[in-house]
């Protein structure tokens, strides 16, 4: 607990002190995510991170997704799709539901419980 004895020396608040940075959102453990692959549906697909943030991709094996932003991983997905099979690939992912980042609500309120 931090006590101000005398508030004389502290600046007045100004709206900065009230707006918290962007924070990109990260892959996590049993998230949806739907990766697409420009012109190549054969490619596109929606998965699941398992436990340990892996995905599993037919062509492409195992890939670490766990910790990384959606763009993160389309760089990755499109470095290992152009080194074997598309030429220049065009990759999008998208967070399609979000289970490891989750708030929990709970005390005196009206709707407490798990939110986004």
């Amino acid at each position: 607990m931090t006590v101000v004895e005398a508030a004389d020396g502290l600046p007045i608040p100004n709206r900065d002190d009230l707006v918290a940075p962007d924070r990109p959102a990260l892959i996590g453990p049993l998230d949806t995510i739907r990766i697409e692959v420009f012109n190549y549906p054969e490619f596109t697909r929606d998965v699941q991170v398992d436990a340990s943030g892996r995905i599993a991709l037919p062509f492409l094996g195992t890939v670490e997704a766990g910790g990384k932003t959606a763009g993160e991983l389309a760089m990755d997905v499109e470095r290992a799709l152009d080194a074997r099979y598309v030429r220049d690939p065009e990759v999008t992912v998208n967070i399609v539901n979000s289970v490891s980042q989750v708030v929990t609500v709970s005390g005196e309120v009206e709707t407490p419980g798990l939110y986004p």
